[in-house]
């Protein structure tokens, strides 16, 4: 960090968890909703899935939500995210590979969640190392490239 930078780095992984708690629970809870759990449940036809799988995932999702919010990053627990998401968007980026490129980044937005989960677990090791500073600022840089670059000016679609 910057001299005279008065975040504490304690303070920030607390809100990068909970950021990272507000996807989880929001992701989870969306099974709430109607039409979500008709696309969710049509994905899932066309791969020969079963409904339970949509409910399970979304219940799995809330309760990782609440062990990221009200607990420390472990090892174990960041891992764990970083597989279920990359697990997620591999899925999802071989059954329908337009969302990888997709304007409002159906699947891109892992990145920089990934980023922050990195973030968050070296703060709580290093505090603001340089690899934390430089873990946010890539997570940011690829917001813009993966859906500024690819869906706009490589990838173009309506």
């Amino acid at each position: 960090m910057r001299e005279g930078t008065t975040v504490d780095a304690e303070v920030a992984s607390r809100w990068l968890r909970g950021s990272i708690a507000f996807v989880w629970l929001s992701s989870g809870a969306l099974v709430a909703h109607p039409y979500y759990r008709e696309v969710g449940i049509a994905e899932l036809e066309r791969l020969g899935l079963a409904e339970w799988i949509l409910w399970a995932t979304c219940g799995l999702a809330i309760l990782v939500a609440f062990r990221v919010a009200l607990g420390p990053c472990r090892t174990w627990l960041v891992a764990g995210q970083i597989a279920l998401v990359a697990g997620f968007t591999l899925l999802l980026g071989i059954t329908q590979p337009m969302l990888l490129v997709h304007p409002m980044g159906a699947l891109t937005k892992n990145l920089p969640l990934v980023a922050v989960l990195g973030a968050a677990w070296l703060l709580e090791r290093e505090g603001w190392s340089a690899r934390a500073v430089r873990l946010l600022r890539v997570g940011m840089a690829i917001i813009w490239i993966t859906e500024g670059l690819f869906p706009k000016i490589l990838f173009q679609q309506e």
